[in-house]
């Protein structure tokens, strides 16, 4: 379920710069299936500073990734997509064991999160910008579009695969590095698919990977001032609190 150089298939560990890592704390939480109460894993509740090692990575692999050009990021998210597709079934499995969705359902939201992949890299080779007149006529005015820096991007538990696609592939597609936190009840079905992510031969640092309480791991991405945007998806009023 989780990557092989973890130290225990039932652990699931946090994941930087390339590298799994275990985090500062001890309090160690079960990953419960809420269909039949299977224990799918244990994973670390991390801490502010799990999540600070996760953000320096990030700023460190930004500039690598935002130098490339848009079509050599759309090969990188095309072999993510393609490592994806390879291990869909397991993947589905997990989600459906972790989230409780049924398997057809599961495995639609896998599909999904295959073409946002695809697609992501696609409409950054055709990000058009703005061209405006100039009163020289030798010159003309024209807008660049630079990536934000680091993208810290906190999923939901309804819709894990698609929201983590949504927002992870096409942060990367057009130069940003990424933080992840995910719903803390989809915490084995993010880690497999983090797993998955890495296989495709990303930078390390690109993307990384915090688990643990929202209230921590969440909060510290919303107010660390290294990170550059957030990416929302989940109630109202956390909604609310991010933008405040």
């Amino acid at each position: 379920m989780v990557a092989s150089n973890q130290a225990e298939p039932s652990e699931i560990r946090m994941y930087a710069d390339g590298e799994w890592f275990h985090g500062e704390g001890d309090e160690l939480v079960k990953a419960l299936s809420p269909a039949t109460g299977e224990v799918l894993g244990t994973y670390n509740n991390g801490t502010r500073g799990d999540v600070q090692r996760a953000i320096d990575a990030a700023n460190m692999a930004q500039p690598e990734l935002a130098a490339m050009t848009a079509f050599g990021r759309a090969e990188l998210l095309s072999e993510v997509a393609d490592t994806i597709s390879a291990h869909k079934d397991e993947l589905v499995e997990i989600t459906s064991k972790d989230q409780g969705k049924p398997i057809a359902e599961a495995e639609a939201e896998a599909d999904v999160l295959i073409m946002a992949f695809n697609e992501a890299g696609e409409h950054a080779k055709r990000a058009t910008t703005t061209v405006y007149q100039s009163m020289h006529p030798a010159k003309e005015n024209k807008t660049l579009r630079r990536p934000h820096g680091v993208y810290g991007v906190i999923t939901p538990w309804n819709v894990p695969l698609q929201s983590a696609g949504e927002y992870i592939a096409h942060g990367l597609a057009v130069g940003n590095t990424v933080v992840w936190s995910s719903a803390s009840t989809t915490t084995a079905l993010s880690a497999k698919l983090m797993e998955i992510i890495d296989q495709a031969g990303l930078p390390d640092g690109a993307v990384n990977f915090v688990t643990g309480k929202g209230s921590v791991v969440g909060d510290e991405l919303v107010v660390n001032d290294d990170v550059d945007a957030i990416a929302f998806t989940g109630s109202p009023e956390t909604g609310r609190e991010i933008v405040s």
